[in-house]
């Protein structure tokens, strides 16, 4: 048999049922007077009596580098969409997720990928995300225009992720680095409103392991 969850609605009905049975029982009528002091004198009670803290609300700071995570998530949801059969897609996704260099280099990168008529097989994963850096100053109409920044390190996962020829065989080179750092920049043009959006990705000249 499925029990039925009980609602407020019944619930007060319920308690309002089970306060005139009571009543019913008792030999005499309540004094109202009395019943209201009581309620007043509970009512007091309730209110001088500390409530439950809420919760601390989040810092400027501490929203934009949750927001900045979830936009490097998608980043990399993207780029894993974009690799796994470049010829189903849609090249102007990488406008959501990136801008100036980093645009580029995934337009590059997806048209490498075209050219071999090679795609990835698996993801790449993130495993950690540490922030190195968070200036939210916002001057969009100085000269030059300054708009909030993040700086992300990113600890991607390769483990489960390859890159294919058209032959189907793998071209990643034996001993290549699983897990390695990409530092994300990330900037914000319409702060507080819109979303972050990865403006380069500096590893240098070596893969750093993570």
């Amino acid at each position: 048999m499925v029990r039925k969850k009980t609602t407020g609605a019944a619930a007060c009905a319920f308690a309002t049922a089970l306060v005139i049975g009571l009543a019913g029982c008792t030999s005499s009528e309540p004094d109202p007077d009395q019943v209201l002091q009581e309620l007043q004198e509970s009512a007091a009670a309730e209110a001088g009596s500390p409530s439950a803290e809420a919760p601390a609300s989040k810092s400027p700071k501490e929203v934009a580098v949750e927001d900045a995570k979830a936009a490097v998530q998608e980043y990399y949801r993207v780029k894993n969409l974009a690799t796994s059969d470049p010829t189903k897609f849609d090249i102007e996704m990488y406008e959501t997720v990136a801008t100036g260099t980093n645009l580029s280099s995934l337009r590059d990168e997806y048209n490498i990928y075209v050219a071999n008529e090679g795609h990835s097989v698996g993801e790449l994963k993130i495993d950690s995300i540490k922030v190195i850096k968070v200036d939210l100053t916002n001057k969009p109409k100085a000269d030059p225009p300054v708009v909030p920044s993040i700086e992300l390190a990113v600890c991607i996962d390769s483990t489960d992720f390859d890159i294919v020829g058209k032959d189907g065989k793998s071209v990643v080179k034996d001993g290549a680095v699983e897990r390695s750092i990409d530092k994300l920049g990330l900037r914000h043009d319409d702060y507080p409103n819109g979303n972050w959006i990865v403006e380069y990705v500096a590893n240098g000249n070596e893969v750093k392991p993570c």
